[in-house]
């Protein structure tokens, strides 16, 4: 199960970001000079075999932008809808999910465009 599609729809319907617009899930394209990103761990969520469909994982939030004024406020509501206990969506019971770190700031890119990344545990289990 990938957590990020019902937390993409949860930041979509609170109206932060538009999905397939300016929030994305493990990909943005380099056109989207304002934007979230969504990206699952690089070596993947671990399956625990002894506890079948719960999971304890983490994932990364990058915010594109080309202030970071803009930025920091964008990233604040991000971590103040996903900082979660016992919450229930689409299949998935959150458990818990909190920013572990402040937002890490990026270098200005060619496109002159800054990013601000923070990553973001989580534990949930499958609603079957």
């Amino acid at each position: 199960m990938n957590p990020l599609i019902p937390i993409a729809q949860m930041l979509n319907d609170a109206g932060v970001a538009t999905l397939g617009q300016n929030l994305f899930i493990n990909m943005m394209p380099i056109s989207v000079t304002n934007g979230i990103l969504l990206r699952n761990p690089i070596n993947g969520t671990k399956i625990d075999h002894e506890l079948k469909g719960h999971y304890n994982t983490e994932f990364k939030v990058i915010v594109r932008t080309t202030n970071y004024e803009t930025g920091y406020k964008l990233m604040k509501k991000v971590f103040k809808l996903l900082t979660l206990d016992n919450h229930f969506v689409e299949g998935m019971h959150i458990k818990q999910c909190y920013p572990d770190n402040e937002p890490i700031e990026y270098p200005i890119s060619e496109g002159n465009t800054l990013e601000l990344a923070s990553d973001f545990k989580i534990a949930f289990s499958e609603i079957t």
